[in-house]
C-alpha cells in the first residue's frame, strides 16, 4: 500500500525488484500522476526515478489456459513462474516482462512491453484460437466474485488498509509514512450475498432490518459463476457483526447475508505446476 500520512490508502500497487539497484512499480493507472509525486518527494538524494507510464504497455492474459498458450507465444516454459514472482523475457527479440498475479482470479499472466510492441503482442495473443479479448467490465465482475478490492471503490483516501481487512499486507517493521494510523478501524468492508439477480450499486445505502443506515456499498454486480448478486460494503465498525442487512437500490430493498471471502471458491490464480 502506497499510505498518505494518515494512514488511508493512496494506492495499492507491486513493487518487483528487477536487481539489486532497481525496481519497478505497478500502480492503478488513475493514480500514476499522483503516485509518482508523492513518492518522488519522499525520496533520498541520489535516487533516480522515472515515470514510464507513457511509453509502457500492459496486456494481461488471464485464464485457466493461459499458461498454454504464452508457452506457444513466447516459446519457452513457465511451470517454474510462482504466484506473484515475473520474468525478464523477449517477444519477437525485443525486451519484456512477465509476471503471475491473475486479478481475475484464474491462472493469470501480464505482459509489460514497449508501447510500441504492444499491438504486435496483442495480434499475436489473438491469433491463438483459445483467446479472446474481453474488457474492464469483465475484469471488474471476476475480481470481485474473489472478493479483490478495487482502488477508487473499496480503496480510498478515507478508509485504512485495517478497515479493508488487510492489515495483514502493512507488517513491515520499518518505519513508513501513515504506520500510525494504517491500523486504525472505525467502519470493516465486509461481504455480503444477495438472493436474485438483482445487484447493489457503489454508493446504495447499507441498513440495518430495523431501517438504521450503518454503511454503504463499495462494488456491486450479478456474480454469473455464483449466479446471484454478491457486493462489498464499509459498514460501522459496531455493527460490522451482524448477519442480516438490508440494501436500500434504486428501486427496491434488498436482503443481503454476510459472508466469508472468497465468494467464488475454485479459482486458479494460485495453482502449482
Amino acid at each position: 500500500f502506497l499510505l498518505n500520512e494518515a494512514g488511508c490508502v493512496l494506492d495499492d500497487l507491486i513493487v518487483y525488484c528487477l536487481s539489486d539497484e532497481e525496481y519497478m512499480l505497478v500502480v492503478h493507472g488513475a493514480r500514476a500522476a499522483g503516485d509518482f509525486a508523492w513518492i518522488k518527494a519522499r525520496l533520498p538524494e541520489g535516487m533516480f526515478f522515472e515515470d514510464s507510464t507513457e511509453i509502457t504497455a500492459k496486456i494481461d492474459l488471464q485464464g485457466p489456459a493461459s499458461r498454454e498458450v504464452l508457452e506457444r507465444v513466447l516459446g519457452r516454459d513457465f511451470s517454474f513462474l510462482n504466484y506473484f514472482a515475473f520474468v525478464k523475457c523477449e517477444f519477437e527479440e525485443d525486451p519484456c516482462i512477465v509476471s503471475r498475479t491473475g486479478y481475475t482470479g484464474e491462472l493469470g499472466y501480464e505482459f509489460y512491453i514497449r508501447d510500441d510492441r504492444a499491438p504486435a503482442l496483442w495480434e499475436r495473443l489473438l491469433a491463438e484460437t483459445q483467446v479472446k479479448p474481453a474488457g474492464l467490465g469483465a475484469r471488474d465482475t471476476l475480481r470481485l466474485e474473489l472478493g479483490y478490492p478495487l482502488y477508487g471503490q473499496d480503496l480510498d483516501e478515507n478508509h485504512t488498509p485495517a478497515e479493508a481487512g488487510l492489515d495483514a499486507v502493512v507488517k513491515s517493521q520499518a518505519e513508513f509514512v501513515g504506520k500510525a494510523g494504517a491500523f486504525l478501524v472505525r467502519s470493516k468492508l465486509i461481504a455480503l450475498s444477495v438472493a436474485g439477480r438483482r445487484s447493489a450499486r457503489t454508493h446504495d445505502p447499507v441498513l440495518l432490518p430495523a431501517g438504521e443506515q450503518v454503511g454503504e456499498v463499495t462494488s456491486g454486480s450479478f456474480a454469473p459463476s455464483l449466479g446471484h448478486a454478491i457486493a462489498l460494503a464499509y459498514v460501522r465498525a459496531d455493527a460490522a457483526g451482524e448477519k442480516n442487512y438490508l440494501i436500500r437500490a434504486s428501486r427496491t430493498e434488498l436482503e443481503a447475508n454476510r459472508t466469508e471471502l472468497p465468494f467464488y471458491k475454485d479459482g486458479t490464480a494460485r495453482i502449482k505446476f
